[in-house]
């Protein structure tokens, strides 16, 4: 159980050219009760420095107790940005604890 606990907190990134990071679900498992929120970040300014033509963050979470499930970010330091997420994950922290945060890291990717 608990060892299940901190496989689905721990965070995963791949390089190549464009970092994909990701921790805890993939897929809105019940989207009805799940909130999606995609942005597309490749017009700004750290991916454009980058010369990245795609980038991109996905946050889910679940509207019944407000708890993040997932977070996907693909471009310029998701490898750093992901690891806040999954210790927002590990704390059990709300999504409204994270948007009264002052982090730039976290306001730009959320």
């Amino acid at each position: 159980m608990l060892s299940e606990f901190f496989w689905e907190c721990s965070s995963l990134s791949f390089w190549y050219f464009s970092v994909l990071a990701s921790v805890g679900i993939g897929v809105a498992k019940d989207s009805d009760k799940c909130k999606v929120i995609f942005r597309d970040r490749s017009n700004w300014y750290t991916s454009r420095k980058e010369g990245m033509e795609f980038a991109a963050s996905k946050v889910i979470i679940d509207e019944a107790n407000d708890h993040v499930m997932g977070v996907h970010i693909l471009g310029p330091n998701a490898e750093e940005a992901i690891n806040i997420f999954a210790l927002v994950m590990w704390l059990g922290l709300k999504a409204s604890d994270i948007k009264n945060l002052s982090s730039n890291v976290l306001l730009t990717t959320c």
